[in-house]
């Protein structure tokens, strides 16, 4: 697509047909930023978003799992708190972050993805695929860590004992498919 060209109507209305909310499930969300954009790394909106999670935590809206903060978007696995619904908890991720955004010349996307992990749904390999994505996609090499992904000590992630040295994904990770990862990425955005 050419520069002057005008993006593609996105119909990120289309993300709301049958969303619900319930307190202490599990959800898989991604927010990305509006196109063309990448900044979220920089430190002043990284530090702004892991604020911005410490604060809804505080609040009782989420327990955060797992996050990880990528240039143009961010992955995170939560457990819905009582009081909010899921739509209201990422706004207030994004009301809090939007200074820092703006002042690094981007803006969040008007919608977000969001997947609730059904009771047959493993939350683990949701929580290794938000891991692995600054791997797979090139960020870093394979023998480096990413410093914008946070795992919550307090919860047992299983593959964590199959990383190598506790740090760094086998190989075999990142070249394999999302199925095989156990994640269907698909059902995103279609609860």
């Amino acid at each position: 697509m050419e520069a002057n060209q005008p993006h593609p109507d996105r119909h990120t209305i289309d993300l709301h047909r049958g969303r619900w909310s319930a307190g202490g499930l599990h959800y898989f969300i991604t927010c990305c930023l509006q196109r063309p954009g990448a900044g979220l790394t920089t430190p002043a909106c990284a530090a702004s978003i892991r604020s911005a999670w410490q604060t809804l935590t505080a609040a009782g809206d989420v327990m955060l799992d797992c996050s990880t903060i990528m240039p143009d978007h961010l992955h995170a696995r939560l457990v819905l708190g009582p009081r909010l619904q899921l739509g209201r908890v990422v706004a207030k991720l994004k009301f809090l972050t939007r200074a820092a955004l703006l002042a690094n010349g981007v803006a969040w996307q008007r919608d977000f993805f969001e997947h609730h992990l059904r009771p047959d749904e493993q939350p683990s390999p949701f929580a290794r695929y938000i891991f692995l994505n600054p791997y797979r996609v090139g960020l870093l090499e394979r023998r480096a860590t990413w410093p914008h992904t946070y795992l919550n000590p307090n919860y047992d992630f299983d593959f964590l004992g199959m990383l190598e040295d506790d740090l760094f994904p086998p190989a075999e990770w990142l070249a394999a498919s999302e199925d095989a990862l156990g994640v269907n990425l698909a059902a995103l955005g279609r609860d």
